[in-house]
């Protein structure tokens, strides 16, 4: 019997994750490093205390391919993630909220991450480590951390990482290193808020077509989250952010809070917590029209919503797509 070829992820999002676990069900471990303390990427939560939480990255999930619904009913039945009932709206003008068309919403409960942790669990991940070298072997890969620490040697290196973090470690030979040029990835302030009492504007959701903010949310108002204070998250425009990367946290906070109340002509309860979040790499500006890069020859890929596209689903379908390539790969090796 031949032995399963040594398998390594770099990056636990959500695509890493899916491919993971794809390969774990087929009896082949995968060892994934992250240079986070959490799986999960941009799915992310903070909390402050027990009386208030945010999801300051993804807001929220739709499934609208049918292999994946099976999934979503399956997390559903298990309370891992559950709808999102609320008014959802359009402001185009200030003040004019339009409703959207409907389309059901799924949330991680009860806090977005927990799906992340929910797939993460018995998965063979290190974390709080950053891979920063691949160093080409003649018939293999070593990976070191930033730290200096040897990894270990692996068959097959795969990237669950924003394209500019993968173009920094490919070797050199691998096929599509060349793609990566192609993906631009959309930086995003992301400002959480706590009011001191109930903002008394009509949605829960608005996306927001004018202005510096594209969107913005009450988080408190998703199932099975902390109600005591009226939490909200507000998202910047990709344009605003690539404008004001560098300025303080705090003149984040003023500047989308000011463009929150022009918006909804609404002044803003009094927040007693206020903080915010730069995303460097939140979205695509456009993805890839391929669900995954593959190189065979040097058993290399990568995977991502920058390849399946600028929603959890597609993470979802491009770590799922890239595990259905390797597996084929190693088909009819290992007896």
């Amino acid at each position: 019997m031949k032995i399963p070829p040594r398998i390594a992820m770099i990056g636990a999002g959500l695509g890493g994750l899916s491919f993971c676990r794809v390969l774990k069900d087929r009896g082949i471990s995968v060892k994934c490093f992250d240079k986070s303390n959490r799986a999960g990427g941009r799915t992310s939560t903070r909390a402050a205390g027990e009386t208030a939480q945010f999801d300051h990255g993804a807001q929220y999930l739709t499934i609208r391919n049918p292999m994946l619904r099976l999934h979503l009913e399956s997390w559903c039945n298990d309370k891992i993630v559950a709808p999102w009932d609320a008014r959802f709206v359009a402001i185009d003008r200030p003040a004019e909220f339009r409703d959207v068309t409907y389309e059901q919403r799924y949330v991680g409960i009860p806090k977005m991450e927990d799906l992340a942790q929910y797939l993460s669990k018995d998965l063979d991940i290190e974390f709080d480590t950053e891979v920063s070298e691949v160093i080409v072997e003649p018939t293999a890969y070593r990976l070191r951390s930033k730290a200096g620490q040897d990894l270990g040697v692996f068959d097959m290196i795969l990237w669950n990482c924003p394209p500019a973090q993968t173009a920094k470690i490919v070797p050199l030979n691998c096929g599509w290193k060349d793609q990566l040029k192609n993906v631009q990835m959309e930086p995003c302030w992301s400002v959480m808020l706590a009011l001191e009492s109930s903002w008394k504007v009509p949605f829960d959701g608005a996306f927001i077509n004018e202005g510096d903010l594209g969107w913005m949310a009450r988080d408190s108002s998703k199932p099975n989250r902390p109600n005591d204070l009226d939490c909200w998250v507000l998202h910047s425009t990709s344009k605003w952010a690539e404008k004001n990367l560098d300025i303080s946290k705090d003149d984040v906070i003023q500047r989308l809070v000011y463009e929150a109340q022009r918006v909804t002509l609404s002044t803003m309860p009094k927040p007693i917590l206020a903080k915010s979040h730069r995303w460097l790499y939140s979205r695509p500006t456009e993805a890839l029209n391929q669900k995954f890069l593959w190189d065979s020859e040097h058993r290399l890929g990568a995977c991502g919503d920058w390849c399946g596209g600028p929603r959890i689903e597609g993470a979802f379908e491009s770590g799922m797509a890239l595990a259905a390539q390797v597996l084929s790969s190693i088909d009819g090796k290992l007896v």
